[in-house]
């Protein structure tokens, strides 16, 4: 039986600005993009916060996804630093060498 990790990031308003990236780096597909105002619940939100992402998809490869959603802070949430999020891949594998020659290029998204 295959076993699939499909990585959950959270970001702080910055989850669309870190999928443009990431759609650029590993070359993957926008499965699904909702933002908070697209909701029901979005017509209590801020403008801020209803430009925020409530919940974003990208497949990287066949069976592989990667998703993520903003907090929202009138919520109570935040982001806690200290905490790190890492992609890994065996070095033996060309694909690191290529993604690591994309991103070198970009700016980094801050990871919670």
């Amino acid at each position: 039986m295959a076993f699939y990790l499909i990585p959950y990031l959270n970001f702080d308003g910055q989850a669309e600005v870190a999928f443009d990236l990431y759609q650029k780096a590993f070359n993957g597909t926008i499965q699904i993009k909702q933002k908070f105002g697209d909701t029901p619940y979005g017509e209590h939100l801020s403008e801020e916060e209803k430009n925020r992402i409530m919940h974003i998809a990208m497949e990287i490869a066949p069976g592989y996804s990667l998703m993520a959603s903003d907090i929202l802070p009138s919520n109570g949430q935040k982001i806690e630093p200290g905490r790190t999020t890492r992609i890994h891949q065996p070095t033996t594998n060309r694909i690191p060498h290529t993604l690591r020659n994309r991103l070198i290029h970009m700016n980094p998204i801050p990871l919670a």
